[in-house]
């Protein structure tokens, strides 16, 4: 498959994952006037509506790069994975944990830069020091497996955008409401993955499906 025919899977990944959003809202819409346990009324990104529009950069940054490489990273390299990206998810998860819980007194932007040299580094170092025929016998269990791993990605990647609207881990009726369009992105990211053989491809859906909802926030008006 070429670079041609991987661009069009991905502009048709685009367009599924909005169509099952305008699907998917229609038929809440229509179910909310009969259960008042799926009102979503009582939720908002307040947090990250304030970020955009006290620092659009740092927004625009963290919204349309920093999530799309992390977040495809940590949730979809291991689906049918090569062995770089195989190194990549072994890397990814220690590192975020170190950075949840060490305070790093820098600008953002310098932050982000260190951690993803940091991140790419040790992981290109670690698929040198591990020959790619010693993860051979794994990277053929997950893809024997990939079925399960795409679904249970898009599941737990669904359900840690959680956090977007509150601060726990929390979940009712009307949460998954808000969370489960992340499910179905997360289902399509996993389908490009798969159908591009590159985690590339997801991170660019990924990015394309977070730039129109920063776009749309760009342009309201402050409260």
């Amino acid at each position: 498959m070429n670079f041609a025919d991987k661009t069009v899977n991905l502009i048709k990944g685009y367009f599924h994952i909005m169509a099952l959003y305008i699907i998917y809202g229609l038929a809440i819409t229509f179910l909310q006037k009969y259960f008042n346990a799926m009102d979503t009324s009582m939720y908002d990104q307040e947090s990250i509506a304030e970020l955009i529009s006290s620092n659009p950069i740092k927004a625009g940054f963290m919204i349309l790069i920093l999530a799309p490489v992390l977040e495809e990273i940590m949730f979809r390299t291991l689906i049918r994975p090569s062995h770089l990206e195989l190194m990549l998810f072994f890397m990814i998860w220690p590192i975020f944990f170190i950075g949840t819980i060490v305070p790093i007194d820098a600008h953002w932007a310098i932050t982000a830069v260190f951690i993803g040299v940091l991140l790419f580094s040790l992981a290109y170092l670690l698929s040198q020091l591990i020959p790619e025929k010693r993860t051979l016998g794994l990277r053929n269990f997950l893809d024997r497996q990939y079925l399960f791993f795409w679904f249970a990605s898009s599941i737990v990647f669904g359900f840690v955008h959680i956090t977007n609207y509150v601060d726990n881990y929390m979940v009712n009726l009307a949460l998954f409401v808000l969370i489960a369009p992340r499910i179905i992105a997360g289902f399509m990211m996993g389908w490009i993955k798969l159908k591009n053989g590159s985690l590339a491809w997801s991170m660019a859906l990924h990015f394309m499906n977070n730039a129109l909802p920063f776009l749309l926030a760009m342009g309201l008006p402050d409260k």
